[in-house]
């Protein structure tokens, strides 16, 4: 998928705007505070149904409006789609091609949209719900079948849980089905964690100089044991504790080098690029194994990466097939590493300039 139009109204400090950007590398230009992570934000609402840096609503619809508005055409190889997310003070309606959708995940599954901002690094320093998140955001756009199956494995461990604060005599009912569905989560996952890895470790040869780094899944439940018998040991304690400490929903998946978590080892900047290289292998990942053409979004490109990381990014989304759109206040490198599109952001008020 490309973006061929973009249009926006009361986002922010963005009133208006329609731009139309090029189906390869976008740059947006302007003074910090003028609007360049607005248009981002834009378009991860157009892939994601919320924004990616705030989830307070009051904050997106621009003051004095009483609703936000963006609207995209997208270009598939199948034909063109059109997007329309409208956001109030009541909720998110989304349409697709004039129809309403009911469930935000029809959009994540229409355009997948990727970003990487100056607190990216948080991925690795936060704890592993986030991570699990991202992981299973790449299984859910690769795997038909993972929606269901996440969501009975989570109606089971919900019930489960329930019955260990509530009814002990019914905790053991709810194992088989938490068993069943838990067993095939992790099978979906751990089958895209394989893909992923793969292409994290060629990434991060492009951006490191060591060989050390590694990327590591931890499923959820001791290595060598099967669920069933990790649920039967634990059920005393489990019950004792009130919530279920075994199974796919305590999974974990970390970037190391030399055997311990990169956030122990290495510096603000070297997490940065360990979070550029796993956003770019999800990238690459979901593209090669669903064929759906990501949208990738990058906020502040100077503020995460040297110049030397600069030309290799921009040279690495030269040779990739996605849609690329990059932020920063000013732009230094050379010719050979420019925009095939140039936007110019001040005071809300988007134009296209020369590249």
């Amino acid at each position: 998928m490309s973006l061929e139009l973009i249009r926006i109204r009361c986002l922010r400090n963005i009133s208006e705007a329609e731009i139309s950007p090029h189906p390869c590398i976008n740059l947006i230009i302007g003074k910090n505070g003028s609007g360049k992570t607005s248009l981002l934000e834009g378009i991860y609402l157009l892939g994601r149904g919320r924004s990616f840096r705030s989830r307070r609503l009051e904050t997106l619809i621009q003051r004095g409006s009483d609703s936000l508005d963006v609207f995209g055409i997208a270009t598939y190889r199948e034909g063109t789609c059109r997007i329309g997310l409208r956001k109030t003070g009541k909720g998110t309606e989304v349409h697709i091609n004039g129809e309403k959708v009911l469930k935000l995940s029809k959009l994540v599954k229409t355009t997948a949209v990727h970003v990487i901002t100056p607190n990216s690094h948080e991925l690795l320093e936060r704890g592993s719900e986030l991570r699990r998140r991202f992981l299973e955001w790449g299984v859910f756009h690769v795997e038909p079948a993972y929606r269901q199956a996440a969501h009975r494995y989570h109606r089971a461990l919900s019930q489960r849980n329930a019955a260990l604060k509530k009814d002990h005599t019914l905790v053991s009912s709810w194992n088989a089905e938490l068993v069943e569905w838990g067993e095939k989560l992790n099978g979906f996952r751990e089958s895209y964690f394989l893909a992923l890895r793969e292409r994290f470790l060629l990434e991060a040869g492009v951006f490191f100089d060591t060989g050390d780094l590694d990327l590591v899944w931890k499923r959820g439940w001791p290595p060598g044991r099967e669920l069933p018998d990790i649920l039967k040991d634990n059920q005393i304690n489990d019950i004792k504790q009130g919530f279920t400490r075994y199974g796919p929903h305590r999974a974990d998946l970390s970037v190391r080098k030399g055997g311990d978590t990169v956030s122990q080892r290495t510096s603000r900047g070297e997490q940065k690029l360990a979070v550029i290289c796993l956003v770019l292998a999800q990238t690459e990942a979901i593209l090669r194994h669903s064929g759906n053409r990501p949208v990738l979004l990058i906020d502040d490109l100077n503020a995460e990466l040297d110049q030397e990381n600069r030309i290799k990014m921009m040279s690495r989304c030269r040779n990739s097939d996605y849609q690329v759109f990059i932020t920063a206040t000013g732009w230094k490198l050379p010719a050979e590493h420019s925009a095939d599109k140039v936007f110019h952001v001040e005071h809300g008020v988007i134009t296209e300039t020369g590249v």
